[in-house]
């Protein structure tokens, strides 16, 4: 059994900006899960679009693209709650002002597709359609490949360095010692073991 650690809700801005980074593991496995989806859907012959082979790979390719907005929409929301514990930093401002609209639509998109049962008597009669790269649902479109990865990867980058800045500077200035948590394995029946990289066995000395 493995467990994925948080931190001591003491040091909720730590925890958040952990939470933030392994949200963005799973989004970037969904880019690549989607890509093999499509590839794999478009190797079966036409003549076979009616098949249970046909019909799997459909649904996961769909499955995964939802799991994509699913996890942006959880990146928008852990980004939000950082805003709330440095609402004072111009940069995570600035971030928000430059990326609402596009994380608005992907969570707009989740939203349709999380409660997609109560669409029906709005006008939506279909699951959504792709073409390409293109996904459309309710006449919403949205092209799922590298501009799109690369935007989130960006939003990523300058979230996770802005905040991580922050909180060095918090710990230069209060001498705080503290740990990274980088690997957390339970093994079922015996205890738990935790690893520190050499680097970090010599900051907590």
């Amino acid at each position: 059994m493995a467990e994925i650690p948080l931190l001591s809700a003491k040091d909720k801005e730590t925890t958040i900006l952990t939470l933030f980074r392994f949200e963005m593991r799973k989004t970037r496995l969904q880019f690549k899960r989607i890509e093999e989806d499509r590839v794999a859907l478009e190797a079966i012959h036409s003549s076979d679009d009616s098949s249970e082979h046909y019909l799997d790979s459909q649904a996961r390719l769909f499955g995964d693209i939802h799991f994509l907005f699913v996890c942006i929409k959880k990146l928008e929301s852990i980004f939000f709650k950082m805003r709330k514990y440095f609402p004072d930093n111009l940069k995570l401002k600035e971030l928000e002002d430059r990326y609402d609209k596009l994380l608005g639509f992907c969570g707009g998109l989740r939203d349709d597709l999380e409660h997609i049962e109560d669409r029906p008597g709005k006008g939506v009669v279909g699951l959504g359609s792709t073409f390409g790269r293109f996904f459309q649902f309710d006449q919403k479109q949205i092209e799922i490949g590298t501009e799109l990865s690369d935007e989130i990867e960006t939003f990523f980058r300058e979230v996770n360095s802005t905040v991580d800045q922050i909180l060095i500077a918090r710990r230069k200035e209060s001498g705080e010692r503290f740990v990274i948590m980088r690997s957390h394995v339970t093994i079922p029946g015996g205890p738990g073991t935790f690893q520190l990289k050499k680097d970090e066995k010599d900051r907590t000395s």
